[in-house]
């Protein structure tokens, strides 16, 4: 197999899996619900998008903050009859910054012999260049509803670049009491940096987080008793979700 053809697999298998996700959720929750509904502009097209359509279109806001292979599969539908009834009604388009089609959906269908089912979809498999883009669930001129249809969206992506390299954590005193702040920081590389901070007790191996994500590199950590613990650090990049941990051994002392 040469590597176009791994290529091709690869993405193939990608939209194979979202498509499962979406006939698995359908199967066992009904149809879209209009509570799970995400808001318009600005979102993050790594979880579901849902709403409900009418006429004309629905738009969102979101950015590509590195070169991302993007693969979505789209539902249209109240129930499975207005699945495959409406299915040609619409498609997914993506828009870059200067309002250029970069990408439009395509229609397939998938049977489940098994549940005796076909679901209908829109696809899109593309690439896209760091920039900010409008993703748009478009219905055909003409095409109004008498009873608003939901849409789902359902995204996987793969992310070249983003990485992210911990140099060092350091406590400023190498032991410390019962009770005492000790003051912990982090040096990392990469972009949109966020940490977060746990400790684990060497004797139970249990874990427990001091500080949950944001972007200060420092962190007080005040112990209730005595004993060896492993600090522990969690660095992201919450663009690229791509994430990097380390440890660093400490002693606390009884006063």
């Amino acid at each position: 197999m040469d590597l176009k053809e791994e290529i091709v697999l690869k993405r193939q298998f990608k939209l194979l899996t979202l498509l499962v996700l979406l006939v698995s959720f359908l199967l066992s929750n009904g149809m879209p619900s209009y509570a799970a509904k995400a808001k318009e502009n600005n979102v993050d097209i790594t979880k579901v998008i849902s709403g409900k359509i009418k006429e004309g279109s629905k738009s969102y806001d979101f950015d590509v903050a590195y070169k991302t292979d993007i693969y979505m599969v789209s539902y249209l539908g109240n129930s499975s009859k207005d699945n495959e009834l409406l299915s040609d009604d619409y498609k997914i388009i993506i828009y870059n910054k200067k309002k250029q089609v970069v990408a439009k959906s395509k229609m397939s269908t998938f049977y489940d012999e098994k549940n005796k089912s076909l679901t209908v979809y829109q696809t899109i498999d593309k690439k896209l260049p760091k920039g900010i883009y409008k993703l748009e669930v478009n219905l055909q001129q003409g095409v109004s509803y008498k009873n608003p249809q939901s849409y789902k969206i359902y995204t996987d992506s793969e992310i070249y670049g983003g990485l992210v390299k911990i140099i060092s954590v350091k406590a400023k005193t190498k032991t410390s009491h019962v009770r005492t702040n000790v003051s912990i920081s982090t040096k990392a590389k990469g972009e949109y940096l966020q940490y977060q901070y746990s400790v684990i007790d060497s004797k139970t191996n249990k874990e427990v987080i001091i500080r949950k994500f944001n972007r200060n590199q420092k962190v007080t950590w005040k112990p209730a008793k005595a004993g060896t613990y492993k600090v522990k650090v969690y660095v992201k990049n919450v663009k690229s979700n791509k994430l990097s941990t380390k440890t660093m051994n400490y002693k606390v002392l009884k006063k």
